[in-house]
């Protein structure tokens, strides 16, 4: 039809002028847009410059840290890497202003507060700041305001959750002041010393309360916030086998090895687990984006190598035992 036609000549015009740009950017050295070229997400993440997953404009002009990923980015070649820029504007800035992006490289430090996501705090097993409540808001009205689960700053290795965005942005502009946003003054508590062997023969439960509540606590923090849903399983067998498979990753009564042997199946684990969700999201990503003729040939190989990857592990993970498949991991 004369409509595909147009859609077709207009998906070919974008490719072309990619190209151009980017052959343009090899020989003048200035930043080009490579977005429409259908480059994977894994060689753009193995090749990124200086600034790593941070956007440049808002570290270089306003001093935040957001963390950007291809998929949601204008991903622009310069001096031979990717940066993950977040408009057009940013890339006016880029090539008027290189020579000063070029000098500037972002370090997360004790000074920069950083947005972070779910994921990343759940594999660091961090614990919200003030219970999970917002400090802009706790500062600003005094009043206890829940904060939304992807609306997250780190800062200080501490990460606090936000009501909303402009309150996060707040907070990453001055974290400095929010961060000693306190709750109400609790009495403080006297330091207690504990016999570990004698309260091991007297109570048992709190032997084992004191050993592995802060483990279990994680890994129950880690599925409030993060549930782990594990292919051909259902939501209850997903979380108990995590939580066993956790607490023998943090077991602090065994060596080092034995802990890493763990991690690594905890890991595997996750990354099994997180398989449709990603396709999900690969999928929507590509319905928009055929809506908008957006959608290329290389974009489409890379998500049918990816459907086809996951309907082999399917295959694969039907044709075990079940009981045989899910002892790799816990034994």
């Amino acid at each position: 039809s004369t409509q595909s036609t147009w859609e077709t000549r207009k998906e070919l015009g974008l490719a072309l002028r990619t190209r151009l740009q980017l052959s343009m950017a090899l020989i003048t050295k200035q930043p080009a847009d490579v977005s429409f070229m259908g480059l994977s997400s894994p060689h753009i993440l193995n090749n990124l410059g200086h600034f790593d997953c941070y956007q440049p404009y808002a570290f270089v002009n306003q001093k935040l840290l957001f963390n950007m990923h291809p998929r949601n980015a204008l991903v622009t070649f310069f001096q031979n890497k990717y940066f993950l820029l977040g408009s057009q504007r940013d890339l006016k800035d880029l090539s008027i202003n290189r020579h000063i992006y070029l000098k500037v490289k972002p370090s997360p430090h004790r000074d920069i507060a950083v947005k972070v996501s779910l994921k990343e705090i759940s594999v660091k097993n961090s614990r919200l700041k003030l219970d999970g409540f917002c400090p802009v808001e706790l500062k600003r009205t005094g009043s206890l305001a829940k904060g939304k689960a992807y609306l997250l700053a780190e800062f200080n290795d501490k990460v606090w959750a936000f009501k909303n965005e402009s309150n996060l942005l707040s907070f990453l502009q001055n974290p400095g002041a929010l961060a000693k946003v306190t709750m109400h003054e609790k009495p403080p508590a006297k330091d207690v010393v504990i016999d570990i062997k004698r309260l091991a023969k007297t109570d048992c439960t709190a032997f084992l309360e004191h050993h592995l509540g802060n483990v279990l606590l994680k890994a129950l923090t880690h599925l409030a916030l993060n549930p782990v849903k594990y292919p051909t399983l259902s939501l209850k067998e997903s979380a108990l086998k995590f939580l066993a498979i956790s607490m023998k990753a943090n077991n602090p009564n065994r060596d080092q090895n034995y802990r890493n042997k763990y991690k690594d199946n905890l890991n595997k684990f996750q990354m099994h687990s997180s398989f449709v969700t990603e396709i999900e999201q690969e999928y929507t990503r590509r319905t928009n984006a055929k809506k908008e003729g957006k959608w290329n040939e290389w974009e489409e190989e890379n998500f049918l190598k990816i459907t086809e990857a996951f309907d082999s592990f399917i295959a694969n993970l039907k044709g075990e035992d079940k009981k045989k498949y899910f002892n790799q991991f816990v034994h």
